[in-house]
């Protein structure tokens, strides 16, 4: 878990109102409380052969442009498709413009494509993150009374000049349920996450062969989340927890066709 400290100022602490004041200082004890609770980290051992671990971990906001511009910081906005691998209880919340009907739906689609080495996508400060980047993400959800029901994923495509091509895929179906007005809601996300390596291997001969190894793991677990937006309040809470994924190897191959047409 990563924490990114925040300062209010004793001034602007005074301008609040006694309730402002408690919510802030409730706020602070509860952050402080996550960072004493948190365990400490330490690097992830080496994965042994037929195993991976796959860090599904967003470094740079790649959605919608209402996440965007608030650099991610919507798990407890919660609010249209865009947020659905942010916090799963957003598809049973409709936006305030729905009103009061009974169906809704929601959709998005986003896509990104960056083509050049002079790039750190992934923040790692470690270089470019290859020679191209595609990122695509699309969700849909349908509403029926308090309950919201959908499917959403993401693919990111990584290309290096070494003749290495890595793809991962997460997401999966998803469901919530809403009470109160819509001030609660609860949902869940099943995810399938997927993920391809594909390395190009020039052999003596002058021919090239294409390595590609495949990790799956089936349905699983991925994330819950909850959201609270009191009625007539001007604050909201919310809250996820996404899990880790344990993929295996599904197979293994080898080919020396067809590599003309691999981009």
């Amino acid at each position: 878990m990563c924490l990114y400290p925040s300062s209010l100022s004793h001034r602007a602490l005074a301008r609040l109102s006694p309730t402002g004041q408690r919510y802030v200082l409730m706020s602070a004890l509860w952050m402080s409380l996550m960072v004493l609770a948190s365990p400490p980290c330490w690097a992830a051992e080496q994965p042994r052969f037929g195993e991976a671990t796959l860090d599904f971990f967003q470094g740079t906001v790649s959605s919608g442009s209402r996440v965007t511009g608030l650099g991610g910081s919507y798990v407890s906005i919660a609010e249209g498709a865009d947020a659905h691998l942010l916090n799963p209880a957003s598809f049973a919340l409709r936006a305030r413009a729905a009103g009061d009907q009974w169906f809704d739906f929601d959709l998005t689609l986003n896509t990104d494509l960056l083509v050049g080495s002079d790039n750190d996508l992934d923040l790692s400060g470690l270089g470019h993150a290859g020679n191209q980047v595609e990122l695509v993400q699309f969700g849909f959800n349908l509403k029926f009374g308090q309950l919201g029901v959908g499917i959403h994923g993401q693919n990111r495509t990584y290309e290096f000049s070494q003749g290495q091509t890595v793809s991962s895929w997460y997401g999966g179906i998803g469901a919530a349920w809403s009470w109160g007005q819509g001030a609660w809601a609860v949902g869940v996300l099943l995810v399938n996450p997927q993920a391809t390596v594909s390395t190009r291997i020039d052999d003596e001969k002058g021919g090239s062969k294409l390595h590609t190894a495949q990790f799956g793991g089936g349905f699983e677990l991925g994330t819950f989340g909850v959201r609270w937006a009191p009625i007539g309040r001007r604050f909201r809470f919310g809250a996820s927890l996404r899990l880790p994924s344990t993929l295996q190897t599904d197979s293994t191959s080898n080919s020396s066709k067809g590599l003309a047409g691999l981009s």
